[in-house]
Parts: C-alpha cells; sequence; structure tokens
C-alpha cells in the first residue's frame, strides 16, 4: 500500500487530511505534527509521498522538503498553506514540488492530488478501464498518444469524439516541444483533473480529461494582463524563468508550463488563481 506522511502542526487539520486519504482508499497514511518528526520517520521509514504544511513552528514546510532532498530521495511532495505566494517558482523548481494547494481545500481535492501522484488509473473513466482489459493486443502506441473514451467522464460531464481529436491535435503540437516542462488539466472550479510532467516521463495517456472553459472569460483575462493574443490562448504568467499558457481547445481548459524554471506546483497555484478569475467574470457584476 502506497505510504503518505502528512505534516501540519494543527491537530484539526491533521484529522481531516488523513481521513480524506485513508477513507475507502489504498493509502496508508502517518500523521505527524512537526517537520521534525517528519523527518525523523522518514529517516528510518519508506515514504511513497509528503503531504506538507508550508508554515509551522520551527521547521518549515520548505525545509523538511530541502533535507529530504538532500538525503537523495526523490519522494513526491503535495505542499499546502494559506498563503502560496510565499512558495516561490524558483523553490518550486528547485526542490521538485509536484502540487501546491491553497488552504481551505476540500477533501475531494486533497484525495485529487494524491490520486494523481500515486494512483491515476483511478482516475480514469471506468468504461476506458474496462475496455482496455478486454481489448485485443495492438502495437503500442505512439509516446504522445492520448488515450479516452466518448461518453466517459468525471463528476457526470461526457467527452465527445470532438473534444478528444481537438485535444490530440494540441498535444501532439506542443507537447513534443522541447521547453514545455508539464502540462495540466483542470475543471472549473480549480480542480486538477491530470497531468503530465517530462521531470515524471510520463506519456499523454495520463494528461486527457474534460474541462469547461470560456473563451470569452479567457480573453478577459488575457486583456487584463496585457497578454492577449488573438488565437486562442493567453499567457497567465511571464517571467525570466517560466512562461505558463493557458489555451482553449472546443471545450477543454489546458495549461501549459515552458521554460527551465517551470513547475508543476506554480503552475498548479497559477490555475487556481485563473479559475477564480474566470469564475468571477462569468458571473459578472454584482
Amino acid at each position: 500500500m502506497p505510504r503518505i506522511v502528512v505534516v501540519d502542526d494543527d491537530p484539526n487539520i491533521r484529522r481531516i487530511v488523513t481521513y480524506a486519504l485513508t477513507d475507502d482508499s489504498p493509502y496508508t497514511v502517518t500523521p505527524l505534527s512537526s517537520a521534525e518528526a517528519a523527518l525523523l520517520h522518514i529517516s528510518h521509514h519508506p515514504v511513497d509521498l509528503i503531504f506538507t504544511d508550508l508554515l509551522m513552528p520551527g521547521m518549515s514546510g520548505i525545509d523538511l522538503v530541502r533535507r529530504v532532498r538532500e538525503l537523495g530521495l526523490s519522494v513526491p511532495v503535495i505542499m499546502f498553506t494559506i498563503s502560496p505566494e510565499q512558495l516561490t517558482p524558483a523553490e518550486a523548481a528547485t526542490l521538485k514540488i509536484d502540487c501546491l494547494l491553497a488552504k481551505p481545500v476540500s477533501p475531494e481535492r486533497l484525495r485529487m492530488a494524491v490520486d494523481l501522484l500515486l494512483d491515476p488509473e483511478h482516475l480514469l473513466p471506468v468504461k476506458a478501464l474496462v475496455q482496455a482489459q478486454v481489448a485485443p493486443v495492438r502495437p503500442d502506441p505512439p509516446k504522445l498518444a492520448v488515450q479516452l473514451t466518448p461518453g466517459a467522464g468525471f463528476g457526470g460531464r461526457s467527452f465527445s469524439a470532438r473534444q478528444i481529436e481537438a485535444l490530440h491535435a494540441c498535444m501532439q503540437r506542443f507537447a513534443p516541444e522541447p521547453e514545455v516542462f508539464c502540462a495540466l488539466l483542470a475543471d472549473m472550479s480549480g480542480i486538477l483533473l491530470t497531468h503530465w510532467t517530462r521531470q515524471r516521463d510520463l506519456n499523454l495517456t495520463n494528461i486527457a480529461a474534460l474541462a469547461t472553459g470560456s473563451s470569452l472569460a479567457l480573453n478577459e483575462i488575457g486583456r487584463s494582463l496585457g497578454k492577449a493574443n488573438p488565437t486562442p490562448r493567453c499567457v497567465i504568467h511571464e517571467g525570466e524563468q517560466q512562461r505558463i499558457l493557458m489555451t482553449q481547445i472546443d471545450s477543454l481548459l489546458l495549461l501549459l508550463a515552458i521554460g527551465k524554471g517551470a513547475s508543476l506546483g506554480w503552475a498548479r497555484t497559477l490555475l487556481l488563481r485563473t479559475c477564480s478569475d474566470i469564475a468571477r467574470i462569468m458571473a459578472g457584476p454584482r
């Protein structure tokens, strides 16, 4: 069973996170109240994922991850905090933080983030998994193949053949670019559905999921940032080390992190902010 360490000085948060990750799940969770205790545990026991708060008395979550990396461990890390801006893109990239969640966060979002890193097949449509089990033997698909099943989706949403074809075309066009570090998809509430990173050498089987979008909202965000693009794409972050692009393909919402300083954690943070902006724009003035 995958082993998870949950680190937070707040006992209520430890209890909530532990329940969210152990309820009807394959995970074993060890809750710990400090980064020092977590480091001691990790030094003596194998761990498959670290779920840590950023700010804690004594050693911080960032210091914990830094010490873990110094031990030569490449264990995935999810960091959550009420102040996501305190984790810079450079730090996230250097420490190889996989996901950054902003508090408060729902149990569903917690579980989704963990499943993406430890159990991605759990997130694939059931129909697609059943078909994969009974499908005849075929040659191995290309490395950039996207496998989706029309009519099956998350939360009652459905995939269309057109959406899948559009996603195929987009990923074939963008993913081979050497500077694309990661790509991710999410629903409009900001829940990350699936992602792909070169660092983990994952193929695009794991980066296909439905997300709704609004061209009007995307264009408005682009104009407000002064980065409008005549194509259905806008830059939501521009920096020396990385750029985050967001594009709409049919009704799919896709983010691409480009550059040597790109990180999945920072792209995730910008995704949450962007989804919040989209919701505000679509709601209109109050």
